[in-house]
């Protein structure tokens, strides 16, 4: 039994021997294929920067701009109202009063009901800080209308008209006013047909100098934006004499409204060989 298990121990030598031939068989292996590959990389390294090439195309990329001016048609008013009573009931009450008068006058002035929004409303306490102790004035309430009206032509004469008919209300404010354009979309198509215009015309001149033949656009892509022009904002003053509507008589421009679209476009090139 004890001559068996002498037989099995190791033989460390041997061992040794046959880890070394296997990490040097394995190194052999591994430069011969480095050398292998390489050469073929090297080899076909025109034949890789076509297919390079052809998965990203050559390209040119220019940008353009197109704006276009429109006559508004449309103008935004804002009205504001304040009371000041013993009560916060009676601030509200005359509040309402002036309110309900003004919009008697706008919607009997050709502007629709969806086109009057109340924006605004307040209620609170008042007080007079001019001596040393506080003291209460009363409740003040507040409210704020955006009134938006529709089919205007270029002297906007029915806001102007519209305004003379509210000044009568006492201690009304007026906001501002701004003029836009309710449907845009076809400014914003002329526009861009602008601005792909201009950029097709650059990238023309950009292949011919560099003697490229352009293609076909590879990806386009573009950003819209507008300006308006708001009237400086106004305060009727209640302690002016009133006048009557033969000699008062409000009058606005609406000017023009400008849109803008921007692109830009990336074209594919060949060389011309």
């Amino acid at each position: 039994m004890e001559r068996i298990l002498k037989n099995l121990r190791p033989n460390y030598p041997i061992l040794i021997l046959i880890v070394f031939l296997f990490l040097l068989c394995s190194t052999i292996v591994v430069c011969t294929l480095l050398i292998v590959f390489g050469s073929f990389f090297f080899s076909n390294s025109s034949a890789i920067s076509d297919f390079v090439n052809r998965s990203s195309p050559a390209t040119i990329t220019v940008n353009g701009s197109g704006k276009v001016f429109g006559t508004p048609d449309l103008a935004n008013i804002t009205i504001s109202f304040s009371e000041l009573g013993n009560s916060s009931e009676q601030a509200i009450s005359k509040l309402n009063q002036k309110v309900s008068k003004a919009k008697e006058i706008i919607l009997s002035s050709g502007v629709g009901d969806s086109d009057v929004k109340t924006s605004q409303f307040e209620i609170y306490p008042e007080y007079d800080y001019s001596t040393n102790q506080r003291k209460i004035l009363g409740h003040r309430a507040s409210m704020t209308l955006s009134v938006k009206v529709k089919g205007l032509d270029s002297t906007a004469k029915k806001v102007s008209e519209l305004i003379d008919k509210l000044v009568v209300i006492p201690e009304i404010n007026f906001g501002g006013v701004t003029f836009d354009i309710e449907d845009k979309e076809n400014l914003f198509n002329q526009a861009r047909d602008l601005a792909f215009k201009e950029a097709e015309k650059k990238a023309s001149q950009l292949a011919s100098l560099g003697k490229v033949k352009l293609l076909k656009p590879l990806s386009i892509r573009d950003s819209q934006g507008e300006s308006n022009y708001p009237v400086v904002p106004f305060k009727y003053d209640s302690s002016m004499p009133l006048r009557t509507f033969d000699t008062f008589q409000t009058s606005f421009s609406s000017g023009q409204l400008s849109v803008e679209v921007n692109v830009e476009v990336v074209w594919v090139i060949s060389y011309n060989d």
